[in-house]
């Protein structure tokens, strides 16, 4: 039992003894809620500041996407443009030599010459050509790989739609004077069997009965344009760390500027595995979806350590790019 000089000693001492611990309670607990607020911010920050990179990266691909779709939506209209702009020099060229010999040189000198100077205009290492045919389907100027039908009938020609070419082209010259059509037709270099969609602009010259026209396979165009593009889009990037990639659906590597020697491998069968995991967890992540974010394990480009990536991934409209 306490007696009255413990109670004195209590009361003397005690507060000397219960101040400091309440203090260093209080300011335990203020710490550690200090720590907690820090970290619970310093959470927030990191969060944030992904939101922010995320937003970031998904702003640029977006805008690259829209200019991809823009692009790919123009190539006829470019082929278009093309194809008439070779026929129409052409044109010019031949109506030239026959108003210069017209009245000093015979039909057939015309011709040879006409066909002298358009047999050397091609383009897309042969596969377009000038071609001369009179309106009863006599093919008067070839190009190499069908000289062998040179000076004789392809009236009777027919595309994979079971439709007559020539027939046609030679309506559209005879009422028209010129213009487009959309047929099928073998490529140099390929089998005389197979035809490939192109398109076709036919003009008449005007004089001997006689039309000339060249075309552009579809597929060609769509190649060309796909090759233009992504030169430019390899000069775009400016920091290693954020980086674009291209792939096709198939899992082929059609652009990545942070490795250029992945371009022309297949993500899917690629003898680097960790690659083709990673990939696969984009496409997985892109499934049934049009763009989505893919997280994954990446060697960072300057550190060369594998670090936390992310990225963003989007399908371009009307395309099999990724």
């Amino acid at each position: 039992m306490f007696n009255e000089k413990n109670i004195v000693r209590l009361v003397a001492f005690g507060p000397l003894v219960i101040i400091p611990l309440v203090f260093i309670i209080l300011s335990i607990t203020i710490i550690s809620s200090q720590e907690q607020h820090f970290k619970s911010n310093l959470n927030k920050l990191k969060i944030n500041t992904i939101q922010m990179q995320e937003q970031k990266i998904k702003i640029k691909i977006d805008n690259l996407v829209n200019y991809l779709e823009y692009k790919k939506s123009t190539i006829k209209q470019e082929l278009t443009s093309r194809v008439k702009h070779r026929v129409d020099n052409a044109y010019t060229i031949a109506n030239a030599i026959y108003e210069k010999n017209k009245n000093i040189k015979s039909e057939k000198e015309i011709k040879d010459l006409i066909k002298t100077a358009l047999g050397s205009l091609t383009w897309n290492s042969g596969e377009s050509f000038i071609w001369m045919i009179n309106f009863k389907g006599r093919l008067e100027l070839a190009p190499a790989y069908l000289k062998h039908l040179e000076n004789t009938s392809i009236l009777n020609t027919q595309g994979l739609n079971g439709k007559y070419t020539i027939k046609n082209e030679i309506k559209i010259c005879k009422e028209s004077k010129e213009g487009f059509i959309w047929d099928t037709y073998t490529k140099a270099g390929k089998d005389n069997i197979k035809q490939f969609e192109q398109l076709a602009f036919v003009k008449s010259l005007g004089f001997y009965d006689l039309y000339i026209g060249s075309a552009e396979y579809l597929n060609t165009a769509k190649k060309k344009s796909d090759e233009v593009l992504l030169a430019t889009l390899s000069k775009i990037d400016s920091l290693n760390t954020q980086y674009l990639f291209i792939l096709k659906k198939d899992g082929t590597i059609l652009l990545h500027s942070a490795k250029p020697s992945l371009v022309g491998k297949n993500a899917y069968m690629d003898s680097e595995l960790q690659l083709t995991n990673i990939f696969k967890s984009i496409f997985t992540a892109l499934k049934g979806k049009q763009s989505a974010f893919a997280t994954y394990s990446w060697e960072h480009p300057d550190t060369k350590q594998l670090e936390r990536k992310i990225s963003y991934v989007r399908k371009v409209p009307n395309s099999d790019w990724v």
